[in-house]
This record gives C-alpha cells, sequence and structure tokens, in this order.
C-alpha cells in the first residue's frame, strides 16, 4: 500500500502528463476532464481522460497516443510503485451514456489532488 505522500505524488505525476499531453494538442481546459479512481489496496490507480475528440483517430490509436505520452512522463520520472490503467473516451461517447459513461466511483482530479481548476 502506498503512502498518501507516494499516491499523491503519483497522481500529480498521471495528471501532469494528461494535461500536457491536451495542452500539445491545443485543447483548452473545458476541452477535456481528468478523473482518477484509485485503489490502495490494489496499488492502482485508474485515469478515465475524456478527450474533445479523436480527431479523425481511431479510439485505439487516440489511446495510444496518451498512453505513450503518459508512458515517457513516468518513465522520466521517479518510479511511482503503483499500476496505472488508463481509459481514453471522446466527449460525444461520455454523452451516449452505457459503456461510456463514467463510472461513478471516478473523481476530478481537481477535486482529488485539492487543486484549482484548469483556466487556460
Amino acid at each position: 500500500m502506498a503512502s498518501d505522500t507516494a499516491l499523491r505524488s503519483a497522481l500529480t505525476s498521471v495528471s501532469r502528463a494528461l494535461n500536457d499531453f491536451a495542452i500539445q494538442r491545443g485543447w483548452k481546459a473545458r476541452e477535456y476532464e481528468i478523473l482518477f479512481a484509485v485503489s490502495q489496496e490494489w496499488g492502482l490507480i485508474r485515469a478515465f481522460f475524456v478527450v474533445k475528440d479523436f480527431e479523425g483517430l481511431s479510439e485505439t490509436d487516440m489511446w495510444g497516443q496518451v498512453w505513450d505520452q503518459l508512458e515517457k512522463a513516468l518513465k522520466s520520472g521517479p518510479d511511482i510503485g503503483l499500476s496505472v490503467g488508463l481509459v481514453v473516451h471522446s466527449w460525444d461517447q461520455v454523452n451516449q451514456g452505457g459503456l461510456y459513461s463514467i463510472p461513478v466511483d471516478f473523481v476530478d482530479e481537481a477535486e482529488l489532488l485539492g487543486t484549482a481548476s484548469r483556466s487556460y
């Protein structure tokens, strides 16, 4: 089980990588959302990244690009000591509901990390 400090550091690293991905795409704060579900017992962070759209890519290709960014960012920093799972959906998918809905156990990054909302 990760300490609260280690968990916060890991969440911050994942959050930063996903925000950097969105910024590189030129997305404004309201065009994407990052949510997390954490299981300290299992040593798992699940990230749910809702993106503006897939920019002409398939869902699999967009997921791959996001994962590559996340993996690259995490490799360049200290070991976070937790497993990371990633789901990437577009706003259109989330608005369809059903299997694309945001699960109830996911919490917005700002709420979980106690950070201010994005304003860019």
